[in-house]
């Protein structure tokens, strides 16, 4: 997948050369033996940070010029007659493998895309969307990287990438990165009390330990009834509103209920009637069909 530059970024005078741009490739493809594309990426990002910023920036913007003027249909055919791709994702990932290759296999790919077969047939997987992802890291301290990029999509990505290169996963969620602009906007509608909004329930049993699972899209009855009918020793009930803004309202730890005030706290909540009348609602059924272990009140813990 392929993500633009804002070319508000670019600085005046100068920028990099395509030469500069295409030098960077062939001498990391000189330095390995292999196309390992784990340390290769790896190279790519060092070889970056010895960069100023606009450099690191045109870079990316030169990445995106090849990968469009690759987009083209006798490549697409070529491509997916060798079963490089079946759809537009395996495509792009294609195109930043070909870019990766240098120069002039690039070139000479464009100019005869019959001559992919026996490049293929001599190459490891011909995809490497990782690349994409290179130019959005710039040096901090030591070993300590920051994006060039606040867009959370890209952030977890990147984040994503390189934990994989550790062996290991991602812990975060999508939610933990913040929020684009149009997520932003999402959040402010949300609290208005104007506008028309949606709600679905969810029912989450052993939050944040490996047995965790989340039942969504529910009403608010649905919700009730599978909490009630869960044997978990740890439930909650919450709601999103709008698609977009999350919270919890109740939780079940070993019997002993503990309701939320969240609600009361948070801008798409607080002065909201629907969520009002649904905790009064949570309370009395749970108050009706649940053994009076304890019930107490707090914020999310």
């Amino acid at each position: 997948m392929l993500y633009f530059v804002d070319h508000s970024y670019y600085r005046e005078g100068e920028a990099m050369k395509k030469e500069q741009f295409w030098q960077i490739i062939d001498e990391t493809n000189r330095s390995m033996q292999d196309h390992d594309q784990e340390t290769y990426f790896c190279r790519i990002v060092e070889a970056l940070l010895h960069r100023e910023r606009e450099d690191i920036l045109d870079w990316q913007e030169i990445l995106n010029e090849y990968g469009r003027a690759a987009y083209r249909s006798d490549l697409w055919d070529k491509s997916l007659e060798l079963g490089i791709h079946s759809e537009e994702e395996g495509f792009s990932s294609f195109r930043l493998w070909l870019v990766s290759r240098g120069k002039d296999v690039y070139l000479n790919v464009l100019r005869n895309p019959q001559t992919l077969e026996a490049l293929v047939q001599t190459c490891e997987e011909p995809h490497f969307e990782k690349l994409d992802y290179a130019a959005y890291y710039m040096s901090t301290t030591g070993f300590r990287y920051k994006l060039l990029t606040e867009n959370p999509d890209i952030c977890k990505a990147v984040d994503d990438i390189l934990l994989d290169f550790a062996g290991e996963d991602n812990p975060r969620r999508a939610c933990n990165y913040g929020l684009t602009e149009k997520g932003i906007k999402a959040m402010q509608d949300a609290a208005d009390q104007t506008l028309p909004h949606t709600y679905a329930w969810f029912v989450i049993t052993d939050c944040n330990t490996s047995g965790e699972h989340i039942f969504r899209d529910l009403t608010l009855e649905e919700a009730i009834h599978t909490y009630l009918g869960s044997d978990r020793p740890e439930k909650r009930i919450g709601v999103t509103k709008d698609g977009i803004a999350t919270v919890d309202l109740v939780r079940s730890l070993d019997g002993e209920q503990q309701f939320f005030t969240d609600h009361l706290k948070l801008d798409s909540f607080k002065c909201d009637p629907e969520v009002a009348a649904a905790v009064e609602t949570l309370r009395l059924e749970l108050e009706q069909n649940t053994p009076q272990q304890g019930m107490t009140m707090g914020g999310l813990s």
